[in-house]
């Protein structure tokens, strides 16, 4: 396991459940985390899957002795309080890491106590270095709070984490993330600088910030803008291509008609159509209908049109 560190385990006085069993949920914690991270857009969401945990527990320890049920773990492990910990390699200073145990009273209720963990690296675009890049968490990232800002809802504790993070290599840009935990979900709510997007390269260099607006905002939980934003890379790659001054006012429709004269009926009639593509788009934008599946799908067709006119203009040259 990557992220898991028998050190810093909680208080086990009088338990029978394996070390592993706590090992198994720290990783799946550290794995969750690095995904939301670096995957994820503001407002979205992972659930926890202790499966692997819990079956380790079941199987290995709890079902010989009957002392525990499978929804009883589920239960402690939704209810305990994480605490993270950082090892301070994004910090510019000595850090010396915390001792391990929870830090509760002996004889704490398997459900309160304390469930560490490290804060995990993670790879993600650097600004100054202009590549994707391994990120530390500083020492500051955590809990550190002059007082508690947890809630409690429906008895279960609900959680607020800040992790700072600053780049590995130029040790100059700094990203922050602020993240919230109820039971097995966590949400990232927070981050400091928008995810970058791999734009593919078929998409001309010049119009790619705006395929990375619509992937932010359908990232984002705003499938609607991303629609939007898609159907304005059309426009504006169609005026483009037919030499019309983007402030221009012409009618969508009418801009795609005389686009498909452009190229031609070759590509008009065996790629996807960027006319049926607008007319979604607009569809789904004016409707506030569709989601991320369709948003992916309608992207997939723009750049399968883009690499058939690609090709078909690269061969049509050397006849």
């Amino acid at each position: 396991m990557k992220y898991s560190d028998e050190e810093i385990i909680g208080q086990r006085s009088g338990r029978s459940i394996s070390p592993q069993f706590e090992l198994e949920c720290q990783e799946i914690i550290c794995l969750s985390l690095v995904e939301l991270m670096t995957e994820k857009g503001i407002y979205q969401n992972i659930n926890l899957n202790y499966a692997s945990a819990l079956r380790f527990g079941i199987d290995k320890i709890l079902k010989k002795e009957n002392e525990f049920s499978y929804d009883d773990l589920a239960y402690e492990f939704n209810h305990r309080p994480w605490q993270p910990i950082s090892k301070g390699l994004g910090s510019d200073f000595s850090h010396k890491l915390p001792g391990g145990g929870s830090g509760k009273p002996l004889f704490t209720k398997d459900e309160d106590l304390d469930l560490c963990f490290h804060i995990p690296e993670i790879i993600t675009y650097c600004n100054e270095c202009k590549k994707d890049t391994s990120h530390l968490s500083m020492a500051s990232s955590g809990r550190n709070f002059i007082e508690s800002i947890e809630c409690i809802q429906d008895n279960f504790i609900e959680q607020y984490f800040v992790f700072h993070y600053k780049c590995g290599l130029c040790r100059k840009t700094i990203i922050n993330f602020l993240i919230t935990r109820y039971k097995n979900k966590i949400t990232l709510c927070g981050r400091s600088e928008r995810l970058n997007f791999d734009i593919d390269k078929i998409i001309p260099k010049k119009f790619r910030q705006i395929v990375c607006d619509a992937l932010s905002a359908a990232n984002e939980s705003d499938v609607f803008a991303g629609f939007y934003h898609l159907r304005t890379f059309i426009e504006h790659f169609v005026k483009d291509i037919l030499k019309i001054e983007i402030e221009s006012q012409i009618r969508g429709d009418e801009l795609i008609d005389n686009y498909n004269k452009e190229v031609g009926s070759k590509i008009v009639g065996r790629t996807p159509s960027f006319t049926t593509i607008y007319s979604d788009l607009s569809k789904y934008m004016h409707s506030r209908t569709g989601d991320k599946k369709d948003f992916d799908s309608q992207l997939e067709k723009i750049i399968d049109h883009l690499r058939a006119k690609d090709l078909f203009d690269k061969y049509s040259k050397n006849t």
